[in-house]
């Protein structure tokens, strides 16, 4: 799904968007020919990776070990030995062994997250629409911090990665960012109250 243009050459700048960091080419619907890491999706939609990236090639890297755990977990239900299970996936015994201990204590096996959505949809494994409908009705949930120095990561968390390493165009995340405004959100760090610091 889609046509990639090579990279030309052309850096981005450092660091976030919105923080002081102008959008360094259109993306969206409307691009220039011959951008760096350049990405056509079949709906006309235009990813334009940072630095250049390609898109395309950085979502199937990231997309390789989760279709291995699910390999192996599914390999492993059928009651192959995690010795024939990793020369079927062809990965390390170790990596099998971890998916092995993990179904054992019941954990699900790499569930489906916002970011492997825009992964595939990079892909071309899924189109936009997709992806939208079912980043729209996410029940997203929001980091927090716990104690003095732990924090929960939230689903929230994967929207914004997906932004900021240019899997989502801006007006994708600020659809997104719209929606999740009307959800709970956490409290705010106690890193002021005096409770915190125990006084």
């Amino acid at each position: 799904m889609g046509e990639v243009v090579e990279p030309v050459g052309q850096s981005l700048p450092e660091g976030p968007v919105g923080q002081g960091q102008p959008e360094p080419v259109p993306e969206g619907r409307v691009a220039e020919e011959g951008v760096a890491g350049r990405l056509v999706l079949d709906d006309g939609t235009v990813l334009v990776g940072r630095d250049g990236e390609d898109l395309r090639a950085l979502a199937l890297e990231f997309l390789a070990p989760i279709e291995e755990d699910r390999l192996s977990r599914d390999l492993l239900a059928q009651g192959l030995s995690p010795q024939e299970v990793a020369e079927r996936v062809g990965t390390e015994l170790w990596l099998v062994l971890s998916v092995q201990r993990d179904m054992e204590r019941g954990e699900e096996i790499r569930p489906v997250t916002p970011v492997e959505l825009g992964w595939r949809r990079a892909a071309g494994q899924i189109s936009t629409q997709e992806m939208m409908e079912r980043l729209r009705v996410w029940p997203y949930t929001f980091g927090r911090v716990r104690g003095y120095d732990g924090y929960d990561r939230g689903s929230w968390e994967d929207i914004e990665s997906l932004r900021f390493n240019r899997f989502l165009t801006l007006e994708e995340f600020a659809e997104l960012d719209d929606i999740a405004q009307s959800l709970p959100q956490p409290p705010e760090a106690p890193y002021g109250s005096a409770e915190f610091w125990g006084y």
